[in-house]
């Protein structure tokens, strides 16, 4: 990944939201400034996200959208997190002294790291209780993997599982996890290890040697979904049941995994890139342990990659990753069974005091309606206009609305009006995504 720090507009550009069809609708990427990528995401609630990454940096997400970047002395890299409660959650990753470390996080806030001697990184956590996680890193002596329960904030004594390398973890109860990685050597061959009260078992190797298993999510207390890249960097996904890994699975077109999420008993959102030659991120919805085709995430990015994903509820996740210079966040729609999800396609266009949403489009079930609301608001957070409107079904509008008073005036003053259009969208009671766009309104 890209380790240049080059700025970027903090806000979505107004593009076609990928077809909803039979698959999820991937809502436009939002550029991130004053980061480079993020490597791990988890939503304590049902609207609000952190997401960590490159530089030790924390990003709160609320509603979709991302706000100020927190630093995080004393790291280095946070590559995972977990949330314990709607307030705690614990984030992992290294120093700048090539140790891992936890860093127990309240509301949006992080705390003091702690230092996990024995460990050059801890690479991914899962919380299974509100009291207990447990973690994956990679040891000093060996770079083979290791297992690091963690009680509160504490974390214990590493366990290794010599010679295999871990890099994600994901739990099916209390008591039990599943962690999955490579045998290290000689064949990097893909393995899943069965964890219980923190103690690895025997790692079990994917029939098919892939070469390695990238990040593991579980739906149910027996089965879970992992996902990897084949020796052609071919993405691969591998149901898990009872701890028994199957034989891998590929999508019908191209897709490179990073990152997996499960928002119901059969239902997972697999995530990285898209595409050959011209390479997007992407999202790639698994039924049963089959991908399904992957959708390109819209937006024109330098070397976008989606790295993370976290589903807040059975039809919305939030997923996170790079654009190559700078992180981006992106809303998925997971339509349930005889929705879908709106589109919102074509530019934003402004004339003096008036703004104009153009091709606004309802891709909702009949009987459904959306809702599309906007407002608009000055740099200083000064609300200057607003309107919402209902589109039926299958039906194409067109949204027109005015500044209020308070705006024209700006307007006349000031002669250019830099303000910050954010678009929301409900599918009739339910929030599945909402857009930022800057636009500097003229006399």
């Amino acid at each position: 990944m890209a380790r240049g720090r080059i700025s970027a507009i903090a806000l979505a550009s107004l593009a076609a939201l990928a077809p909803a069809a039979s698959a999820d609708t991937v809502g436009v990427p939002i550029s991130v400034p004053r980061t480079v990528v993020f490597f791990g995401v988890a939503c304590p609630t049902a609207t609000t996200c952190l997401a960590v990454g490159d530089g030790g940096v924390l990003v709160p997400i609320t509603d979709g959208i991302p706000g100020r970047p927190i630093s995080v002395p004393g790291t280095f890299e946070l590559k995972g997190i977990a949330c314990e409660s709607a307030m705690s959650c614990i984030a992992v990753g290294d120093n700048a002294s090539n140790v891992g470390g936890v860093v127990p996080i309240t509301g949006t806030t992080p705390g003091v790291p702690i230092t996990v001697p024995g460990t050059i990184s801890i690479d991914s956590i899962a919380c299974p209780s509100a009291t207990g996680c447990t973690a994956i890193g990679t040891s000093a002596t060996t770079v083979d993997g290791v297992v690091v329960s963690i009680s509160g904030t504490t974390p214990g004594t590493p366990i290794s599982v010599a010679p295999i390398r871990l890099t994600a973890i994901a739990c099916q109860t209390a008591s039990s996890c599943t962690a999955v990685g490579d045998n290290n050597s000689p064949s990097f061959a893909g393995v899943v290890v069965p964890i219980t009260d923190g103690m690895p078992g025997p790692p079990v190797t994917v029939p098919g040697n892939p070469p390695g298993l990238d990040a593991i999510a579980c739906q149910t207390a027996t089965s879970c979904t992992a996902v990897g890249n084949n020796e052609n960097n071919f993405g691969v996904v591998v149901p898990i049941q009872g701890g028994t890994p199957a034989a891998a699975v590929k999508p019908r077109r191209y897709a490179a995994f990073f990152g997996v999420a499960c928002e119901s008993a059969t239902t997972c959102e697999g995530v990285g890139q898209t595409g050959i030659g011209t390479q997007k991120g992407g999202v790639v919805p698994i039924l049963s342990g089959h991908p399904g085709s992957p959708i390109p995430a819209p937006g024109d990015f330098a070397r976008p990659s989606l790295n993370a994903v976290a589903c807040v509820s059975a039809t919305s996740c939030e997923v996170v990753g790079t654009s190559g210079y700078t992180g981006l966040v992106a809303a998925t729609c997971i339509p349930a069974p005889g929705q879908g999800c709106a589109e919102l396609t074509g530019p934003v266009s402004s004339h003096h005091a008036t703004i104009v949403d153009q091709a606004l489009y309802c891709a909702g079930a009949p009987g459904q309606t959306c809702v599309v609301a906007n407002q608009v608001r000055t740099l200083h957070n000064r609300l200057v206009a607003r309107k919402t409107i209902t589109i039926r079904p299958g039906h194409v509008d067109e949204l027109t609305f005015k500044l209020n008073r308070a705006g024209r005036r700006l307007l006349k003053k000031l002669g250019k009006l830099p303000v910050t259009l954010t678009i929301s969208q409900r599918l009739d009671a339910s929030r599945f995504v909402i857009l930022k766009r800057r636009l500097t309104l003229r006399r």
